[in-house]
């Protein structure tokens, strides 16, 4: 868990009430303190509501620690009120009694616009694969957050080339919670491209451009100032986070386990693979780490598509110059690619 401290700026007049939405938040988010004094704190999902026990001035700013255990908190929107005190009375009352309007974007209105961006476009089979895998587990449950958490523990162990260390981990996820999120990727390659045994290239081929940034859906009528653009639009068939780098974690445990139905051992080394094309896009001119918690910003337009043969290529002298050292170098690559 570490700290972060948000001063949010009190315009035009005082303020009791303040409504903050993040961009999005994995893990746990605790409020620390605020000042001015909270009465009341309500978090629920990505939307934080806070009651101060005193309003805060017009042309100050009400300072929040927030303890966090994730990726960073970026927020997106804010609205703040006045309220009476008999509005403040009802300790109980929710956002919308309170007068506040909801900022959330439904999930419907989200794929929709990724559909629509999708068809007939370019590399669409590869775009509706990702499309899938967000729409399967954009709500996660407890037995995928289970997994996630252990995939994190080991890739903190091979950041470290601890390998026995992370190799233990490996053997103790649940193969039953494991085989779950295993599953999602199979139906996945399924409904896209069909027998996940016969489709490998073609998986490798998405992943690839995937990680490129390739596959951005976002273009010329866009904007950063719109709220849609940080939520949703920016993330939307490109990696947000180092956490790309967990889909070879989850390939090698699953290798671990034995677990079937996704030829998890014929893409663990294109999964690796796809880590430098990931930090030659993400990682910026000086090539520094990309911090654990940092969400990445969305290619805008998407990143120039290398040629299929090109990368074809690039991918088979790989494998051929890995094959018995890919441990190492997914050590290597930790270590450059992304700072714990």
């Amino acid at each position: 868990m570490r700290t972060v401290t948000f001063v949010i700026p009190i315009s035009e007049q005082p303020a009791n009430a303040l409504q903050l939405v993040f961009a999005q938040r994995r893990g746990p988010l605790e409020i620390v303190g605020t000042r001015p004094k909270a009465r009341r704190i309500a978090l629920e999902g990505r939307t934080l509501l806070i009651v101060f026990q005193q309003p805060a001035q017009a042309g100050y700013g009400v300072s929040m620690n927030l303890s966090i255990d994730g990726e960073a908190v970026r927020i997106v929107d804010r609205q703040q009120q006045l309220l009476s005190e008999d509005r403040l009375a009802d300790e109980e009352a929710e956002p919308k009694a309170l007068g506040f309007t909801p900022v959330e974007t439904p999930t419907s209105q989200i794929f929709q616009w990724r559909d629509t961006r999708t068809v007939g476009s370019e590399f669409a089979l590869e775009k509706r694969f990702f499309n899938e895998m967000d729409r399967r587990t954009w709500d996660t449950d407890p037995d995928q957050d289970e997994v996630l958490q252990q995939l994190d523990l080991i890739f903190a162990k091979r950041h470290a080339n601890d390998l026995p260390a992370a190799a233990a981990l490996e053997l103790g996820v649940d193969p039953v919670k494991l085989l779950k999120f295993s599953n999602v990727f199979r139906d996945c390659i399924q409904a896209v491209f069909g027998d996940p045994a016969t489709h490998v290239f073609e998986v490798e081929d998405a992943f690839e451009r995937f990680a490129r940034g390739e596959l951005s859906l976002l273009d010329g009528t866009d904007s950063p100032t719109d709220m849609a653009f940080v939520e949703y639009k920016a993330r939307a068939c490109q990696p947000d986070s180092v956490l790309y780098m967990y889909f070879a974690e989850l390939a090698s445990a699953c290798i671990r386990k034995n677990i079937a139905g996704v030829p998890w051992l014929d893409l663990l080394p294109a999964l690796v693979h796809t880590q430098l094309a990931f930090a030659e896009t993400y990682c910026g001119p000086g090539g520094n780490p990309i911090p654990k918690g940092e969400l990445l910003g969305g290619k805008w337009p998407p990143a120039v598509p290398k040629p299929s043969d090109e990368i074809h290529l690039l991918r088979a002298n790989f494998k051929a110059t890995t094959a018995g050292v890919l441990d190492a170098v997914r050590v290597n690559y930790a270590q450059q690619f992304v700072e714990l």
